[in-house]
């Protein structure tokens, strides 16, 4: 998938976990971003984001099949359908500059053990905030090691 490929590349850059945390960093990210009730209107706004922000090429052709089927239906009552359309959706939100920051901030609040202690997981301003100050950084200044240690 595109963005487990994603998280990989992003957390070999912040931290040396495996890829089982990066499933994991992906669904804490996918509960705070993605609403809980997934319905038709939902996914017609996420196609048409898509198809605005030139994403659309870049998913998957299954994720866009999904997708454009989804758009039909109003209520989605399997916990699989459910499932399979909120990934497509959190690669759609991934692939988008705010979702990568979104990312890269839960990352650096997972590193930081004075983050993780403030609370900063339930607040998406704050995740976006860390996440585009850790991007806005020269790499030569981010810390990789560990917190505040260049």
């Amino acid at each position: 998938m595109v963005f487990e490929g994603l998280s990989s590349l992003a957390l070999a850059a912040v931290t040396s976990t495996t890829l089982d945390a990066g499933s994991q960093v992906l669904d804490l990210l996918g509960s705070v971003v993605l609403p809980g009730k997934v319905t038709g209107g939902l996914v017609s706004r996420f196609v048409r984001r898509a198809v605005r922000l030139g994403i659309w090429r870049r998913l998957r052709p299954e994720s866009r099949a999904l997708l454009l089927a989804a758009r039909c239906f109003s209520v989605f009552r399997s916990p699989v359908a459910v499932s399979a359309l909120r990934r497509a959706m959190l690669e759609v939100w991934l692939l988008m500059l705010r979702g990568m920051t979104l990312l890269f901030g839960v990352l650096v609040s997972l590193r930081d053990p004075c983050l993780r202690l403030s609370g900063v997981f339930g607040n998406v301003a704050k995740l976006l905030v860390v996440g585009i100050s850790y991007l806005s950084n020269p790499p030569a200044y981010r810390y990789t090691a560990g917190p505040y240690v260049r």
